[in-house]
């Protein structure tokens, strides 16, 4: 078992595509660009390619995943690849014997007051697994009180903006569903929030042109999410959400 503290980089497969190309090209159908298997004992890395950074928390590597080992206390791992510069869908395998938290964010630049200011935040058993629910900014979009996470069972999550929606999905059935805010996202950043015992398997990120979701984006929103393209990697460290 080894343990990180300052930085983790994981193997990421890009299906043979650019940095300067992260859309698909066919709008009718998702394209994997990240695919993360938290289980390789000992990753190699791509220099050149986009991997994961430790944000927050203490997390260790096991045979199971990448498990953070502590509770009541949030942990993040963000992804220094700006994937969400349009629609975008997170989709992680994760289980926690102690739940609380395993959730995904969407929109980040990492420059506010919290690692979710400006973005989406799907929290998949948030609030100690009371609920889960979709926000934006910080502000509360739907909950669904009905949804939690199961101790001991591995979760498939899925996070997907597209459409002009955002939607929380889990182990194939939806959870909740909200309305995008025409002002969009402060960044093209995403990441991993945890805040319980959790282990992390693996994660993949599919992207494709929207124009449904171009037409819903106000002007700003839309200049600004073409602005995204031109970044390539995470900023640094600044506050995170508490």
């Amino acid at each position: 078992m080894f343990r990180f503290s300052t930085l983790l980089m994981a193997v990421i497969t890009l299906s043979n595509h650019s940095m300067h190309s992260i859309r698909a090209e066919d709008s009718s159908a998702w394209q994997e660009v990240v695919a993360t298997d938290f289980c390789d004992p000992a990753p190699s890395v791509d220099p050149s390619g986009p991997r994961w950074r430790i944000r927050s928390g203490i997390w260790e590597a096991t045979k199971d995943g990448l498990s953070k080992p502590n509770r009541d206390i949030e942990a993040v791992l963000s992804l220094r690849l700006p994937v969400a510069t349009g629609a975008v869908r997170v989709e992680l395998d994760a289980r926690s014997d102690d739940p609380g938290d395993l959730s995904i964010i969407i929109g980040t630049d990492f420059k506010g007051a919290s690692v979710d200011t400006g973005a989406a935040f799907f929290g998949f058993g948030a609030n100690g697994n009371s609920l889960s629910k979709i926000e934006h900014n910080g502000k509360k979009l739907v909950e669904n009180r009905n949804a939690a996470i199961t101790p001991g069972q591995w979760h498939h999550i899925i996070a997907e903006r597209s459409g002009g929606e955002l939607i929380l999905s889990a182990d194939t059935k939806e959870i909740c569903r909200a309305v995008e805010p025409q002002d969009g996202f402060a960044g093209p950043y995403i990441a991993l929030y945890v805040w319980n015992k959790a282990v992390l398997r693996s994660v993949k990120v599919l992207v494709r042109d929207d124009a449904s979701l171009r037409a819903h984006l106000s002007k700003d929103a839309l200049l600004r999410s073409d602005s995204f393209a031109a970044e390539s990697v995470v900023p640094p460290a600044s506050p995170t959400k508490t």
